[in-house]
């Protein structure tokens, strides 16, 4: 499910402001209604965006007068950039990839509060990623801070040449490969096995996992840790629902299957933003109540999630603040000449909610 308009135009509009439109501090943007129009949104949705904007400390809103470029340490942080984030374009559109936008705030609140900032770099795959990254102009900027990359691409000459020409480099993925580049990563695994735990407090002995593709590392490790943990409390092999994917069809496929079986889990781990939000729609429709017939732990919570489905979604989800400070601080060891030390496994956070038969509150 795309992220909502206001969303993504404020995104569009962060993009603008990071490729230095609308001039310098103290700028004025255009109209509402001229922006409407670029946009092809409503002012409505132009509003929500600029109000959203003028939270962050980028914009100033003057009644009557229109909206302004702050100056202030958040907009010079969008025009004066410190810190390269790649991603992968297989990762998804950045609007609507709610792991890649939450992340990206987390940096952008971080850097702001230093005077810094964070450019943006789409994906690219194979050659054309390494020829970007490699690019001799680039490297003055990039050592004032750094590269955060999330994920490697499949060709890491790119990378290779910039460590080598000693541009602080930090990996968001896998802390457990080992393929020689500074790594920060979520613990998975952890999260999987605490949330087995949780479900069991609660009563439940057979237990589901919703995930997918198992092809990819850290689905891999979420079914590890889900594995692990049944076994240490001495319960059934669990459901196992390979969705091959996060989109809401891909929950409503997994919720389909659910209901065909013949022993049917009372509690599951649902992963995926969307594909939850797929998976309770199709239960609902098929009159399953959730926590009642299936209580269900949301393994990639977004709040966003919480606005579109009428229970509120208990389970865990990223320690964003935490992976962008440190990366951020294995940057500034970089910098400083220290070593880059170990892989760093950061745990997620626990949100209790009544979809998994916690109370309300």
């Amino acid at each position: 499910m795309p992220a909502p308009k206001y969303q993504q135009l404020t995104a569009a509009i962060r993009a603008r402001l990071l490729a230095g439109g609308w001039g310098d501090g103290g700028g004025a943007l255009p109209p509402e209604r001229q922006l409407a129009q670029e946009f092809a949104v409503s002012r409505i949705t132009v509003r929500a965006a600029l109000a959203a904007l003028a939270r962050d400390g980028v914009l100033i809103r003057q009644q009557g007068r229109g909206t302004f470029l702050s100056g202030q340490p958040r907009q010079l942080a969008a025009l004066r950039p410190a810190l390269h984030l790649l991603h992968d374009r297989q990762q998804g559109a950045l609007p609507a990839n709610a792991f890649l936008a939450a992340l990206i705030d987390a940096f952008g609140r971080l850097l702001a509060g230093q005077g810094a900032g964070l450019m943006l770099h789409p994906g690219a795959a194979g050659e054309e990623r390494a020829a970007r990254l490699g690019f001799p102009a680039a490297l003055d900027a990039l050592r004032a801070g750094g590269v955060v990359t999330v994920g490697l691409p499949d060709d890491r000459a790119g990378l290779a040449a910039l460590r080598g020409a000693g541009v602080p480099l930090a990996v968001i993925g896998d802390p457990h490969a080992d393929h020689g580049f500074p790594t920060i990563g979520g613990d998975h695994e952890g999260a999987a096995v605490a949330a087995v735990r949780h479900l069991a407090a609660h009563g439940h002995r057979r237990i589901g996992l919703v995930d997918g593709p198992f092809s990819l590392w850290f689905c891999r490790r979420r079914r590890d840790g889900f594995r692990r943990a049944l076994a240490a409390l001495g319960l059934p092999e669990g459901v196992e629902l390979d969705t091959v994917g996060w989109e809401v069809a891909a929950g409503a496929g997994a919720a389909a299957r659910l209901c065909q079986l013949a022993e049917r889990p009372s509690a599951i781990l649902s992963y995926g933003d969307c594909s939850t939000v797929g998976l309770m729609q199709a239960l609902a429709a098929r009159a399953v109540r959730v926590p009642e017939d299936l209580a269900v732990a949301v393994m990639d919570h977004h709040p966003w999630i919480d606005r579109v489905l009428p229970l509120a979604m208990g389970g865990w989800s990223a320690a964003y603040d935490q992976l962008a400070q440190r990366a951020l601080d294995l940057l500034a060891r970089q910098r400083r000449g220290e070593p880059a030390g170990a892989a760093v496994l950061v745990a997620e956070r626990h949100r209790p909610a009544p979809s998994c038969g916690c109370p309300p509150g």
